[in-house]
């Protein structure tokens, strides 16, 4: 309604701005009514007066009401006396709030006029062992922490929380991060792990989950007609994707044509002109398929309905494969189908239309989160840490420049409704940030609070607010799980004294020597460092010994440099290769 309004406003302001427009105003309009009260209409937005009143007109003709509404309603009928006393609880106990605003308290106000004990006293901290540490960027430092609460978790604690302030803002970071670290113990210790055995919330959208991502690919490249012509690194994901459905011949044949590709320079192409690369390949019965349904996509008929024919492109590829049976994949893809179920019933005539609007769905909605509440590892922000107790709890992500966070501001909220509200302003968001820092200090009876100290190249400093916990530099993503493989007679490390492995180990076999390999694994990585960034700087670092500064890091994949490094080096002995020499 928000949106409509706006446009029938201006009516010439692009889609995009109108809908950023539209989620400003109800945003606006919530801190308003939560905050502001009955505030000086007159010193408002303009604009925003004309499109709120068009948007209440609208929902009273249509008999809705907002959140805010039924709030309000709910409080006229608790000060009238319209609710019955024996239906009203005898006593309320508040938990988790950090801040209440004025209709929450005035709810309040008004049932303790009813004789409701309203108790407000918080979960009673006890201070335990506190340490804050440094890390040189963001994914170490989640590392880190995960693998902090995995050795948590393997000593017996069944509550340990990652407590990640701008938690919206990493989600993908922490999803990944966990899922690689988490899956590998489990693998690692021959557990049969049906759940995950830690919970993120969701996050994420939903729009970067690969299954997704993917049919987005697909669905844009068909709508942009045959004539487009494609970056390589879209046609390469396209054929390369393990969302569609085929046999492991036709997956062969895909990726056969991506490398002929690679071959002809052919780095940007259009549909057409790949149907035609796959035409060529002769006595590969599964090209002619590929061939056939790349051609499918290119002569879909323009008169279809939009959400039809995005469901016919999907249908012609096979998504979403054969390959994703995890419960999340299963989640998102359903999803997906109810997100263009919802869009077939809005009748959209063109599909720029319908594919600008799967976009923004899918944008919208997030990632269902992994595992379940009563996962040993839960990942929270700070806000919905507080009032909660821990047996363990690590608090990251706490730099000078980010905690406390920075007041919120809004552009259609004048200055005297934001003064009425705490997080809009310096002092109280200072507050804020002190009362939740407070409490996170003694949250857990050991507790270790961690900031990065680069960010994108700039350097970071701890936030003021943790200086006064002691300093311990704690390196847990220095412990490589690759030893309990490669030397099993390690196993004994860390618990690991009753492991399979151990049991394997002859009676009259020599008891194993217990392995520090933390300065090993660290001088080893940096060896992999300075190869993969300059094979020269390895060699006077690690056989000269040469004082030299970091080794530089053009991208943030070691891998990747790794194989530009390797690359370099076959193409420059590739003439010596065959040779006796």
């Amino acid at each position: 309604l928000w949106e409509r309004a706006i446009q029938g406003d201006i009516p010439h302001l692009p889609t995009e701005e109108a809908y950023a427009l539209a989620c400003q105003c109800v945003s606006a309009d919530r801190l308003i009514s939560q905050w502001g009260g009955e505030s000086d209409s007159s010193s408002l937005n303009r604009d925003f007066n004309k499109w709120h009143k068009t948007v209440r007109e609208e929902l009273a003709r249509r008999h809705w009401y907002t959140s805010s509404d039924w709030f309000e309603h709910l409080l006229g009928m608790v000060r009238s006396g319209g609710i019955p006393r024996g239906v009203l609880p005898g006593s309320i106990c508040l938990s988790g709030f950090v801040e209440m605003t004025r209709l929450e308290e005035s709810l309040l106000d008004a049932l303790r006029g009813t004789g409701v004990k309203i108790d407000t006293e918080q979960c009673k901290v006890t201070p335990g062992s506190c340490f804050r540490s440094g890390f040189r960027d963001m994914e170490t430092e989640i590392t880190s922490a995960a693998r902090w609460a995995g050795r948590r978790a393997r000593e017996g604690c069944e509550q340990v929380a990652i407590i990640l302030n701008d938690l919206e803002n990493h989600a993908e970071l922490v999803n990944r991060v966990l899922e690689n670290t988490f899956t590998a113990e489990s693998t690692l210790s021959f557990q049969a792990q049906t759940d995950a055995c830690f919970h993120a919330p969701a996050g994420a959208a939903l729009s970067t989950h690969p299954l997704i991502a993917d049919a987005l690919l697909l669905i844009r490249l068909s709508m942009e007609g045959r004539h487009k012509r494609h970056e390589f690194g879209d046609i390469s994901r396209l054929l390369l994707s393990g969302c569609w459905t085929g046999a492991g011949p036709e997956r062969f044949a895909r990726a056969r044509l991506e490398v002929r590709l690679r071959a002809l320079g052919y780095f940007r192409c259009s549909l057409p002109v790949l149907a035609d690369v796959a035409s060529r390949e002769t006595g590969i019965e599964e090209s002619r398929i590929l061939r056939d349904t790349i051609t499918a996509v290119i002569e879909s008929r323009n008169g279809t309905d939009p959400v039809q024919a995005i469901i016919q492109w999907l249908q012609t590829w096979g998504w979403p494969g054969e390959l994703h049976s995890d419960q999340q994949s299963q989640d998102c893809s359903r999803t997906f189908i109810s997100i263009l179920e919802k869009l077939s019933a809005q009748g959209l005539d063109d599909r720029r239309s319908a594919y600008r609007n799967l976009v923004r769905y899918c944008n919208e909605m997030e990632i269902p989160a992994s595992g379940g509440v009563f996962s040993p590892v839960q990942v929270l922000s700070p806000e919905q840490a507080y009032g909660r107790r821990f047996e363990a709890a690590w608090i990251a992500n706490l730099t000078l420049e980010n905690w406390p966070p920075r007041p919120v501001s809004h552009p259609f909220i004048p200055v005297s409704v934001a003064s009425s509200i705490p997080r809009a302003t310096e002092e109280g968001m200072l507050e804020y940030a002190m009362r939740l820092s407070d409490h996170l200090r003694g949250c857990a009876t050991r507790v270790r609070f961690s900031w990065c100290q680069r960010i994108n190249d700039a350097p970071m400093s701890p936030s003021a607010l943790i200086e006064e916990v002691d300093l311990d530099m704690c390196d847990e993503s220095a412990t490589s799980e690759l030893w309990r493989v490669t030397y099993p007679e390690a196993a004994d490390l860390d618990g690991f004294a009753g492991h399979p492995w151990m049991n394997e180990v002859p009676a009259g076999a020599p008891k194993p020597a217990r392995f520090s390999g933390a300065p090993v694994l660290r001088r080893a990585v940096s060896v992999l460092n300075h190869q993969s960034a300059c094979p020269l700087a390895a060699f006077l670092v690690h056989r000269a010994a040469a004082a030299m500064e970091a080794p530089p890091e053009p991208f943030t994949d070691a891998s990747f440099r790794g194989v530009l490094v390797h690359s370099a080096l076959h193409l420059l002995y590739r003439s010596q290769l065959g040779s006796r020499q």
